[in-house]
């Protein structure tokens, strides 16, 4: 069995606020410079960081299409969050993390060509890793 988590996490030296005004969406999770990531991570953030995770899909979701779940929150917006980039100089990156449990076979790593004009139109990368448990 597969699980599979998407988010997308903006980083660099920008103000949260003025971002979440621009997308119009609301983080699941900010963490500010000089903040920690988490209790069970150390490590304290040296850029502030802005994250949507979505709900995470059921067993046996694709990639492609939870990819462009994400994507359709911020297309209505893409104009400004594409600039804002710019400005800011802002990290867009798209994480996608695969919980592959022992025994299930590998993930399908397939997106299509209108999701990745889609990435790149709102400036946002995207990173794949696999996870076995």
């Amino acid at each position: 069995m597969l699980k599979l988590s998407i988010k997308l996490v903006v980083s660099g030296d920008f103000d949260t606020d003025v971002f979440t005004d621009i997308s119009g969406i609301s983080p699941t999770r900010l963490i500010k410079k000089g903040e920690r990531f988490s209790a069970k991570i150390p490590k304290t953030s040296n850029e502030n960081r802005w994250e949507y995770a979505i709900p995470q899909s059921a067993p046996g979701a694709e990639l492609n299409s939870e990819v462009a779940r994400l994507l359709s929150y911020f297309t209505p917006q893409a104009r400004e969050i594409a600039e804002f980039k710019m400005l800011h100089q802002a990290d867009y990156t798209v994480l996608c993390y695969f919980e592959k449990l022992g025994g299930s076979s590998m993930p399908s790593i397939f997106l299509a060509s209108e999701t990745l004009s889609l990435l790149g139109s709102l400036g946002f990368d995207i990173d794949v890793d696999i996870i076995e448990t």
